[in-house]
């Protein structure tokens, strides 16, 4: 397998007066390219992700910003943008050394939008990545060869190589010569790719950009009319896999009322009781069976499961008292609070989920190559659902006519279709059915069906509504005879100069996507279906903006807003405890809001089952009989210090822009009192400034703290000897203090819970490791990042300020 030690990402934020500062580095594999295309394709490069304002930007505050964007240095590199990933919208682009900005530039046809668009194919983090000297990729129209939307195929001895399950189905990404792809694959037999002469197969479709343009084709060695022989660098980002989804409100709003009433509320009232009575009874491994969440670790595990430190904590605790320690509190609270919305808004019910996959096939039979794609009934799936029919729901559910009505297929009925119809023998046929039709984890459609509800195969999931389950839900949509049809007019793709790049991508800053899915579920609450069928337009509108350069009609979205009441329910997303506050014990609805009748009949049933938390200094003697010194303590102390500091920053934000949305809220009150239009314009400007502001520093809280958490985990990991000394030594430091003493459960997770099932007679489970490959050793006030051949500063301390700082002296 073919390794390198890829370069740590660099984390610089743009304020709006074009300052920049860099972020706490991480040692998370989120900060590292190790994973990706880019580090393996580019082994020397320097990479910075910029965050910038997401707020409305006046043309002075613009300005300096985009001045900042176009000369980013970091440690005397001078940066240039680059492209983005998914996170566009959040205000964050990639940026490169300008030794490798050029080779970026053309591998994206020096076109901004593409860049913004796609460049998340070469940082996506992979589970595997492997370059290849020489390789033959060919390129072929959709549905040639057995391919299909964004769905090629792999030769089985180069698959091989990358040592992972067999008989799934793979997203992939890939790069070659100058350009990029993305989707998904099959495997192909050895004797299919020698008949062929390929290693790949990829259609048109997988290739971001387009690969159209002469000059792109004009940079390969041509091998034939579109196969290609160069080095190639191949990742694999997912693997298909049993899994389950959870319902929501944005599918279960599009039940009858009498499906809720018999098929969701009964088995909703039943779950609530299991876990109430679980709970007084101590009965935790019910409890984390009904509310928690195991952790596969790996594809490669052979069925081993393991908890998250939370779960684990309570599954250890044989004495009910762990679940008052402030840390645990606080993350059962919100775990609990989090179950309990689900319940009441989504039913509660898990639904079997699979990868999207078509029923393409490539064989070889007779010296002859066969194949074909999209055969299949469009009102058919292959699917081991055990039910004759049932709903694929595809998440973002916009209406009920994304729940697609299908008949389920099974292997028996293939084999002899292909047999009779296909003309394949039957070893063969079965071949087909077993290797590249019912895949572990996959549900099979024909792309036409797919795309009714924008479905494609670059690894969607989907997930299935069965008859036998839930007969009224399922039978509703069946009987729908009259269905909205979206039409889906294709603009033209937007082409901006390259040294556009940054205002492409300060164009690309926020959308209303959440705020349109929102709304959407607020009229179907008031019984408005044809406003919700104006927002299905509406949405597509908005998700194609940065490559079609379309908007949502704002003054459209703003006149449906005063037509609907915002469905109550909607406002109680991040409810964190079981109480009256946060999720009330009822709620003011509509007669036509089904999820708000759902809410006020399962509410009543739930109840706070939790005790207040005790001091974090009534479990010192968790941790205790082992060997400690006072080096370990003194390095605890440290690292405690720095956790606390980071942590203070963080909370000295968020207070600052709390402050500000406060009074930017009570100023807009004042100004609609006085009736002056101008002011309630003004006011409502600066409010959604503060707003924006003030989500921002939400969003960066998270991410700094997922920061500190990960330093500390790497520090822990780093102690391979002696780590229940260690830990108790942490221990010791922190409960002491005030806190709440997550760090521990941070740095030493297993060791804690085996001291609490150890102390107080619990279950010991494997809590997931951590899976990285860095370390953090401390040096005097300093905190390094190690990694084989590789040590780089993070922070130090400034102990007379007791802050963090960026530099080492």
């Amino acid at each position: 397998m073919h390794s390198y030690e890829g370069n740590r990402i660099v984390m610089i934020d743009i304020d709006t007066n074009g300052r920049t500062e860099e972020r706490i580095p991480g040692t998370g594999q989120e900060s590292w390219l190790d994973t990706t295309l880019l580090g393996a394709m580019y082994p020397n490069i320097h990479v910075a992700l910029v965050s910038v304002p997401t707020e409305p930007l006046d043309d002075f505050e613009e300005a300096n910003v985009a001045n900042a964007m176009t000369a980013v240095s970091h440690n005397g590199i001078a940066y240039k943008m680059v492209g983005a990933s998914g996170s566009a919208k959040n205000g964050k682009y990639y940026y490169c050394d300008a030794a490798h900005e050029p080779l970026i530039a053309r591998r994206f046809q020096q076109w901004p939008e593409a860049a913004i668009t796609y460049f998340g194919i070469l940082v996506s983090g992979c589970k595997v990545v492997r370059k290849e000297p020489e390789a033959r990729v060919s390129v072929v129209r959709d549905l040639e060869l057995g391919t299909n939307d964004c769905r090629g195929w792999i030769r089985r001895s180069l698959f091989r190589k990358l040592a992972l399950p067999e008989g799934r189905f793979y997203q992939f990404r890939l790069a070659f010569g100058e350009t990029q792809a993305k989707g998904s694959f099959k495997v192909m037999a050895d004797d299919v790719a020698d008949a062929l002469g390929v290693d790949i197969i990829v259609p048109e479709s997988s290739i971001k950009p387009s690969m159209k343009m002469p000059s792109v084709l004009a940079s390969f060695v041509g091998l034939g009319s579109r196969t290609f022989k160069s080095e190639i660098v191949l990742g694999i980002r997912e693997i298909s896999r049993p899994l389950q989804f959870e319902s929501s409100y944005t599918v279960l709003q599009h039940a009858p009322v009498e499906s809720i009433e018999t098929e969701i509320v009964p088995q909703a009232v039943e779950m609530i009781e299991t876990v109430k009575t679980a709970w007084r009874e101590g009965n935790h491994r019910k409890v984390v069976e009904l509310i928690g969440q195991e952790v596969r670790q790996n594809d490669n595990s052979e069925g081993e499961e393991f908890q998250r430190v939370v779960e684990a904590a309570l599954l250890a605790d044989g004495s009910g008292e762990i679940t008052r320690h402030p840390y645990i509190h606080t993350q059962l609270s919100r775990l609990m609070a989090r179950w309990a919305y689900k319940l009441m808004t989504g039913g509660g019910i898990e639904l079997p989920a699979f990868a999207l996959a078509d029923d393409g096939y490539l064989v070889l039979q007779s010296g002859k190559v066969l194949s074909r794609a999209d055969w299949m009934p469009l009102r058919a799936a292959i699917t081991t659902v055990p039910s004759q029919s049932g709903l694929c729901v595809r998440y973002p559910v916009r209406m009920k006519e994304d729940l697609l009505p299908l008949e389920h297929l099974k292997g028996e009925r293939l084999t002899d279709h292909l047999i009779e119809k296909h003309g394949l023998h039957p070893d063969v046929a079965a071949m087909v059915v077993n290797e590249q039709l019912t895949l572990e984890g996959t549900y099979t459609l024909h792309s036409e069906t797919a795309k009714r509800n924008g479905g494609d195969y670059d690894f969607d999931w989907v997930c299935v509504i069965d008859a036998t389950r839930f007969p009224r839900f399922v039978e509703s949509r069946f009987r729908m005879d009259r269905e909205h049809e979206v039409t889906k007019t294709k603009a033209g793709r937007a082409k901006s100069p390259w040294f556009s790049l940054e205002f492409v991508a300060l164009k690309s800053r926020g959308n209303q996507i959440g705020v349109i899915t929102d709304l959407m579920s607020s009229c179907v609450a008031s019984g408005r279906d044809d406003l919700l069928y104006e927002l299905v337009g509406e949405l597509q509108l908005e998700i194609d903006s940065l490559k079609h350069n379309t908007n949502a009609d704002r003054s459209k979205l703003r006149g449906i807003r005063q037509q609907v009441l915002p469905a109550p329910w909607l406002a109680l997303k991040e409810a964190k405890a079981i109480n009256a506050q946060d999720l009330p014990l009822s709620l003011e609805i509509l007669p036509t809001d089904r999820i708000g009748r759902l809410y006020n009949i399962l509410r009543k049933h739930i109840e706070e089952l939790m005790e207040k938390p005790f001091p974090i200094e009534q479990f010192r003697g968790l941790i205790t009989g082992n060997t400690v010194s006072n080096v370990m303590f003194e390095e605890a102390r440290l690292i405690n210090t720095v956790y606390a500091a980071g942590h203070g920053m963080i909370q000295g934000k968020l207070t600052q822009e709390k402050k500000a949305h406060d009074q930017a809220t009570v100023r807009v009150a004042e100004a609609i009192r006085s009736g002056n239009r101008q002011g309630i314009a003004a006011e409502r400007r600066a409010f959604a400034k503060a707003k924006a502001r003030y989500r921002r520093a939400q969003e960066q809280a998270r991410e700094t703290s997922a920061t500190l958490q990960s330093i500390v985990r790497s520090w822990g990991d780093g102690k391979e000897m002696y780590r229940v000394g260690w830990c108790q030594a942490l221990h010791t430091v922190v409960s002491r203090g005030k806190g709440m003493g997550s760090i521990l459960f941070h740095a030493f997770p297993q060791e804690v819970v085996d001291s609490i099932a150890a102390r107080t007679g619990g279950i010991r489970t494997q809590v997931a490791p951590s899976g990285r490959g860095v370390r953090v050793a401390v040096e005097g006030d300093c905190l390094f990042s190690v990694r084989p051949g590789r040590k780089e500063f993070l922070l130090r301390l400034d102990r007379g300020a007791n802050r963090i700082v960026g530099t080492a002296s």
